[in-house]
Formats: C-alpha cells, sequence, structure tokens
C-alpha cells in the first residue's frame, strides 16, 4: 500500500534524468530524457513540430515535450493520438475536427484545463476521467452516449456535449461549477438530476426531447436559456429565472406565457411557432430589443405599443399570424414612428427565417 502512495506522487514528475509518465494501461512508465518519441500520425507530429518550432526532420526527445504547454491542431485528419501521452505538461489542447476515435493517450496528461475534442469519432469517453484538473471540455458532435466518465469531473465550470447521443444526465449532478452548459440536440427527456447546478449562467436545451421543465425553476443564476424545438407546452417553472436576459422558446406548444410577466431584464425573446393568441404579459417587459413571434394565432398586437420600452433600434418580428385590421392599420404604424423595426408577412406566405436568436 505504501509504494503505491509513493508512486501516486511521482505520477507525470521528472525524476533525475528520467520523465515518469502515466501510460494508457494505466501502468507508470519511466522515461528517459533522451528517448525518442515516435507518433504515429503525420499530422500530429507536424502539429507537434511546429508548436516546438522543431525542424521538420530529426527525432522528437521526450525532453523537448517537456516545454509543449498548449497544442491547437484543428481540422488537420489527425487519426491517432500514440505518442502524445508523453506530452505531460500540457495544459490546452484543441483537436476540434479531427477523425479521432480513441483518446486513452490523454489518460496521463492530468494538468491539462482546456481540452477540446468536438466534431471527431468520439464513443468510448472513459479515458478522460483521470482529467481532474479540467474547467472547459468541448465534446460537441460526437458519437456519445454514456457521460459516465464526466461524473467526477467537478472542476468542469465549461461543458459542451451538444451534438450527440445523449438520453441520461443524472451522472452530470456532481458537476457544480459549471457555468455554461450545453446539451442540445440530443435525446434528453429528463432534466430533473439539473435543478442543482445553482451556478449556471447559460443552458443548451434546444432540440430534445422535453415537455417537463419545472427542474429550471431553482436556476435563478440562468441569464440565456435555450429550449427551442422541444414539446413543453407550460412555462410556468420559468417565472422564477429573473435573471434572464436571453429566452428561446422557438418551436414549442405554448399558448400562456403569463408565467414570464416578471422577467423584466429580458432583452432577447423567441416565443415564434407556438400557439399564442394572448401576447399581454408583453407589455412589461421594458428592456426588450429583440422580439421573435412569427407563426403564431395573434391578432391584436396592443401590448406591444403599450410597451414604453420598445423604440429606436429594437426589432419585432410578427410573420405569419393574423393581425386584426386594428394592428395593421394603427399599432404597426406606431411601433415604426417610434422607431422599431418590425417585419410582417401575411399569413399564407413563407417567412424567410423560421425564428429568431443566435446560437453557438
Amino acid at each position: 500500500m505504501g509504494r503505491r502512495r509513493l508512486a501516486a506522487t511521482i505520477v507525470l514528475c521528472v525524476v533525475g534524468a528520467a520523465t515518469v509518465i502515466l501510460a494508457a494501461t494505466g501502468t507508470l512508465v519511466l522515461i528517459p530524457e533522451s528517448t525518442e518519441v515516435k507518433f504515429s500520425d503525420p499530422s500530429l507530429e507536424l502539429a507537434v513540430r511546429e508548436a516546438l518550432s522543431l525542424d521538420q526532420q530529426g527525432p522528437i526527445r521526450s525532453s523537448q515535450l517537456r516545454g509543449l504547454e498548449k497544442l491547437d491542431a484543428i481540422g488537420t485528419g489527425i487519426t491517432d493520438l500514440a505518442g502524445l501521452e508523453h506530452a505531460h505538461r500540457l495544459t490546452m489542447l484543441n483537436l476540434s475536427s479531427n477523425e479521432i476515435s480513441d483518446v486513452s493517450p490523454l489518460t496521463g496528461l492530468t494538468r491539462l484545463r482546456d481540452l477540446r475534442l468536438g466534431n471527431n469519432r468520439l464513443s468510448d469517453i472513459t479515458p478522460l476521467a483521470t482529467l481532474a484538473r479540467l474547467s472547459l471540455l468541448d465534446l460537441r458532435s460526437n458519437r456519445i452516449s454514456d457521460v459516465s466518465p464526466l461524473a467526477d469531473l467537478t472542476g468542469l465550470e465549461v461543458l459542451h456535449l451538444q451534438r450527440n447521443h445523449i438520453t441520461d444526465v443524472s451522472l452530470l449532478a456532481n458537476l457544480g461549477r459549471l457555468t455554461w452548459l450545453h446539451l442540445e440536440d440530443n435525446q434528453i427527456s429528463d432534466i430533473s438530476p439539473l435543478a442543482g447546478l445553482s451556478r449556471l449562467s447559460r443552458l443548451d436545451l434546444s432540440w430534445n426531447d422535453l415537455g417537463d421543465v419545472s427542474a429550471l425553476s431553482s436556476l435563478t443564476g440562468l441569464t440565456s436559456l435555450h429550449l427551442e424545438d422541444n414539446r413543453i407546452s407550460d412555462i410556468t417553472p420559468l417565472a422564477s429565472l429573473t435573471n434572464l436576459t436571453a429566452l428561446y422558446l422557438l418551436r414549442n406548444q405554448i399558448s400562456d406565457i403569463t408565467p414570464l410577466t416578471g422577467l423584466a431584464d429580458l432583452a432577447e425573446m423567441s416565443l415564434a411557432w407556438n400557439r399564442l393568441d394572448d401576447i399581454s404579459p408583453l407589455a412589461n417587459l421594458t428592456n426588450l430589443t429583440n422580439l421573435y413571434l412569427q407563426k403564431n394565432q395573434i391578432s391584436d398586437i396592443s401590448p406591444l405599443v403599450d410597451n414604453p420600452g420598445l423604440g429606436q433600434r429594437d426589432t419585432v418580428d410578427l410573420r405569419l399570424n393574423p393581425l386584426s385590421e386594428t394592428s395593421l392599420s394603427t399599432y404597426l404604424p406606431q411601433l415604426k414612428d417610434r422607431g422599431v423595426t418590425v417585419h410582417y408577412q401575411s399569413v399564407g406566405t413563407s417567412p424567410t427565417e423560421p425564428g429568431g436568436g443566435v446560437r453557438d
């Protein structure tokens, strides 16, 4: 037992004229400084040489890799990370948009704080479970369904998991330091495990299978919330999110927006492609600058005229609503006279855009 404790203290340390690394197998390996490091992937080797300002010929030594703290190799066709396990001083690694399926060489890179592996071919992220110092992890656009290896990465502050195959987020409940969480375009129906992530300021759950959003009521620090393309009808839980400045509810089944009445800080909101006919709660949201209401059942837009905050350089999109004659002849001109940019197309024509909101 004592030997195991000692071994743990020298993982990824320099010992005399040698370097100790944690191999992908989980064993400790002693590498002399003069050892040549072989990279299986020529694109990865080239990226390392460029990062270290090394000649294109000649061996790369393990001692030279001690100077590699940041590596940026986006979209270079990398498929194999073998050799990178020797770069144990890396703190930032960006390998987005490559063809990587195996991340086991990263297991021992425990100094990493910023790791970006989006747009690859990952399904198994088990080797990342050892990277306890990570504060940013980007795994967007992969083939991941099991996020359990992330359960103990409690230092994470920013996590991108959008466009994967995730259904279960229960093991993210321990990640209490998260401030940004992106889970859009998965197959999530239960978000109750997220209720305790009280530090979240930005949350994206669009393009999932959500009907019940009651778990969000406790996330009162949220400033930006994306819930587009779900099956939400009841937004009562959002009434407590008074710090929201941006809210996107495009393409749901919402007919009652009364719970939004007290969200006075909202500056941008999309309610397009829902079932609204009464927008009277919007009269109180005086900080709105961009409001998207396309494809609803709105006929009376007097609440927008009653909103004293709507004016110069603000935008309201009312396309594909059955506006009343009074709204068309009186209220629309009044908004325009105040400097509001109003978009309107009558029912029966197609809008140039289906909704509003800028997303990453």
